[in-house]
């Protein structure tokens, strides 16, 4: 074993700890850590899916716990079947030592791979770190662990390695190239966060047209390269299949798929305002640069800054009167929605990106400087229209994802290989002979002086724009605007206000300017200082790197607040973030948790919190509301329609009731705490009805929930006729039907009739050829069942008494867990015969 070949990875594993433990500190050493309210959120909606493996060691396929059920793969994905993923999951990650999505450990990580990627990229291991650890402290990434987003942080950690697979694969070596490729792609996609992984292939379909197009010597040879990458990214998909097929035929059924409503836009996905709510202006693509452009996070005010002129001004105002108007004040001052932070790659590692777009081998130059530009394109959304609306209409599945300025949290790896490629140039002119050194060198430099000119260009615009530019807020101009007619003398007030403010903008936006400007300047002056054979290439890359981790640590810190004070700190102690559920459920959550019936849902209506964002009740009861980017498309349609408040109950109960809405957690007047409300007419899980009300089509079932009673009747779309063809519908004074006993995915009901019947199940309807099989005295009922009421299950009952069951057992898990058992082991297979040879070629050319 040669220690000098493995002594750089110990030191990089070395570093790469002891910056985490710096950096997290108080989560390492003080017990503390980051509260991250969707990691909160997601934990309760999984309490079902959690309890039910406990009590069988087994994950249900099925949960009842939001929206009136939905895939559980959904909330909790656990393969079985994914070789690749337990190989990684008990080698890398150690098994179940740690829990690898705690921040901590995320970022650590994040950095490791970042290292591996950059050395399948050919960088030396000095120079992989240094970009390593300028990826890992990359501002998004402390904002999306600050926020909770560790589902995106943990599929981002195999962006790098992915691609300097494919590297590797387009340089020829197929074997090895292709495995490995395959490895990290089906890690990546068992991650969970297909959009990552979706424009993770951006990047590598752009590299593999550049080798094919540009490399026109080994035509061949970039075929072979593509077909290997193409071969590894079938076994990738196949590895997960079980997911990648359930979570699309859910996404069908979801806010992505088609709507059966008229009057909607026909459309296959996402409608546009959706996907675009949270793009970027063309503008706010300088905070890659300079971080600050546009103030910074959402959730933070300027009269938070005691110096600002904000603040100043606002103190001069009646207290009740800044009180109200303090709202207003806040830094980010873009046209997001919201944002917790910017997405800063760092000046030094930006400028150095750009650098390698110039001097970088052409594969990685032309083909990941295309896909940068491409991404920042699409990041600008609706203020790129003409070309984003053709995106979203014609190329594949692009209309499935929202939040399109994730494009950039991706190109963070585009950006961190192309700095580490351009480093890597400067080490190898450092290494030329002192024969072809002088050429080589007065090259560079002219290289050197037209990414300065870019990058130090760039700079100067943003600072031209904060003395001469337009910094005002067209939020608050907007609000100016609305006050002239009904409220024209608070005008002067606001817009003395967003004056101050502008000024607090511009001073923000000049003092990062100038700081960016600095960070490229020494950049540029050290490395135009090797240029001329005044300084080694190791010091210089050693300072930039030192000067990028520098920049952004305190940037990141910004976000990332280790402050003594409990309120203004992001840590929090621990015992405070993971508290039982139990010391979080309130006297109406004890006053629900006595009813001992099998299943029924509550409907949260405490002040304070929206039903259809917030899944913290989850911890104790089935909700009809919950919290998921993907909620069911028909549950959607019909709160749409109806509402979900306390006013909806009591102007349309009908709905609710048939939604077995049980209890309402609801706010009394003068009474302190929210309680739990009966309705004592919720129709239970599952009733018999003896009216059909027939309808045309969706509009028509959707708009007549509004006069139904939904004990005696079923609404019934005409294009179920044929299901219902010789039904007779014959009532018996004693015919009942109820349910025996539940499990996520299998509900069991008894009924007694004296003819036929049809029940109505207060289950959402998923279509049966997704999964939901119904066996009547155990056979399996092939005609199923319909969709009723507009988002509910109908059955046609035999005469008689007899056991219904509903089982969940999609074919996708069965098939697709089949196939990824296959496709993984193949992986793996492969990956061992490719060490074996490499292993076997180097023992003989030890032994030459």
């Amino acid at each position: 074993m040669n220690l000098n070949k493995i002594i750089p990875h110990i030191i990089a594993l070395l570093v790469a700890f002891f910056l985490m433990a710096a950096y997290f500190k108080p989560i390492v050493l003080d017990g503390k850590t980051l509260r991250q309210g969707d990691v909160q959120q997601a934990q309760a909606m999984q309490t079902e899916i959690m309890a039910h493996h406990k009590a069988t060691g087994h994950y249900p396929k099925w949960t009842n716990q939001m929206f009136m059920g939905m895939p559980s793969y959904l909330i909790y994905g656990a393969q079985e079947n994914n070789m690749v993923e337990k190989v990684a999951n008990n080698i890398v990650f150690f098994g179940n030592v740690y829990n690898v999505t705690d921040p901590h450990v995320l970022f650590f990580w994040l950095m490791i791979f970042a290292y591996v990627g950059l050395l399948l990229f050919d960088i030396p291991a000095w120079i992989a770190l240094g970009a390593a650890v300028s990826f890992g402290f990359m501002t998004n990434n402390s904002v999306l662990l600050e926020a909770g987003h560790c589902n995106k942080v943990f599929t981002m950690l195999y962006t790098l390695p992915v691609l300097g697979a494919a590297w590797q694969t387009l340089k020829g070596r197929w074997l090895l190239g292709g495995a490995l490729f395959a490895f990290f792609t089906a890690l990546q996609l068992s991650a969970g966060h297909v959009q990552i992984t979706y424009y993770t292939f951006f990047m590598v379909g752009f590299m593999s047209l550049a080798k094919i197009i540009f490399d026109r010597n080994s035509w061949a040879e970039a075929g072979k390269s593509v077909a290997a990458l193409a071969l590894g990214t079938v076994l990738g998909i196949g590895s997960n299949l079980t997911t990648l097929w359930t979570t699309y035929e859910y996404s069908q059924e979801s806010i992505r798929g088609r709507s059966e409503l008229t009057g909607k836009p026909v459309q296959d996905g996402l409608d546009k305002e959706y996907i675009y709510s949270y793009c970027f202006d063309k503008k706010e693509t300088f905070t890659l640069l300079v971080p600050h452009f546009y103030g910074g996070s959402s959730g933070e005010s300027w009269i938070s800054d005691r110096n600002s002129n904000t603040t100043k001004y606002m103190s001069s105002l009646p207290p009740e009167l800044g009180n109200q108007l303090s709202q207003l004040t806040r830094r980010y001052w873009g046209p997001q929605l919201s944002t917790s932070g910017p997405i800063y790659w760092g000046a030094a590692l930006f400028f150095m990106a750009i650098l390698g777009l110039i001097v970088a081998p052409k594969t990685a130059r032309i083909g990941l400087g295309a896909v940068l530009g491409l991404f920042m394109m699409l990041s600008w959304g609706k203020y790129f229209a003409g070309f984003n609306d053709l995106m979203v209409d014609f190329f594949p599945f692009y209309n499935k994802f929202r939040d399109v300025k994730m494009t950039l949290y991706v190109g963070q790896a585009a950006a961190a290989a192309l700095a580490a490629l351009a480093a890597k140039y400067v080490w190898d002119l450092s290494q030329m002979s002192a024969e072809i050194k002088g050429k080589a060198f007065k090259v560079f430099e002219k290289q050197l002086y037209i990414a300065a000119g870019i990058v130090l260009g760039a700079i100067v615009v943003v600072l031209l724009y904060s003395f001469m530019g337009d910094l005002e807020s067209s939020t608050i101009m907007d609000i100016i605007n609305q006050q002239r007619q009904g409220n024209p003398q608070i005008i002067p007030i606001l817009e003395a206000m967003e004056a101050a403010m502008a000024k607090d903008r511009a001073a923000l936006m000049q003092a990062d300017a100038f700081k960016s400007f600095l960070i490229v300047g020494l950049a540029v002056a050290m490395l135009w200082a090797f240029a001329k054979q005044k300084i080694n290439a190791t010091l210089v890359l050693g300072l930039i790197a030192g000067v990028s981790l520098l920049d952004l640590w305190l940037v990141d810190k910004l976000y990332l607040v280790d402050d003594k004070s409990v309120e203004k700190s992001s840590f929090k102690p621990r015992k405070d973030v993971f508290r039982k559920p139990e010391t979080i459920q309130t006297q109406a959550d004890l006053q629900i948790k006595q009813d001992k019936d099998l299943h029924y849902r509550v409907l949260d209506l405490e002040e304070g919190t929206n039903p259809m964002s917030n899944a913290e009740r989850a911890y104790f009861h089935r909700l009809v509301g919950g919290y998921h980017a993907a909620k069911p498309i028909l549950f959607q349609e019909l709160i749409e329609k109806y509402g979900m408040s306390l006013q909806a109950v009591q102007q349309n109960p009908q709905i609710f009731e048939m939604l077995n809405t049980k209890y309402v957690i609801t706010n009394i007047p003068n009474q302190k705490g929210a309680v739990a409300m009966p309705l004592q007419t919720a129709m239970g899980n599952a009733w018999l009805v003896s009216n059909i009300t027939w309808v045309e089509n969706a509009n028509q079932e959707l708009d007549s929930l509004a006069t139904f009673f939904p004990n005696t009747t079923a609404i019934i779309q005409k294009k179920f006729e044929s299901y219902m063809q010789g039904f007779t519908n014959t009532n018996g004074a004693n015919d009942k039907i109820y349910l025996t006993a539940y499990e996520p995915e299998k509900l069991t009901y008894k009924s007694t009739t004296q003819g036929e019947r049809l029940a109505v199940f207060s289950e959402i309807y998923y279509p049966p050829n997704k999964g939901w099989n119904v066996y009547i005295d155990g056979k399996l009922i092939e005609t199923a069942f319909i969709k009723v009421n507009y988002l509910l299950r109908g059955l046609r009952l035999p005469a008689g008494e007899h056991t219904i069951e509903f089982k969940f057992e999609p074919r996708a898990v069965s098939t697709g867990e089949t196939v990824a058992l296959i496709s993984s082991l193949s992986i793996v297979g492969l990956l061992g015969a490719a060490i074996f040879l490499i292993y076997k070629q180097k023992k003989s050319e030890t032994a030459a």
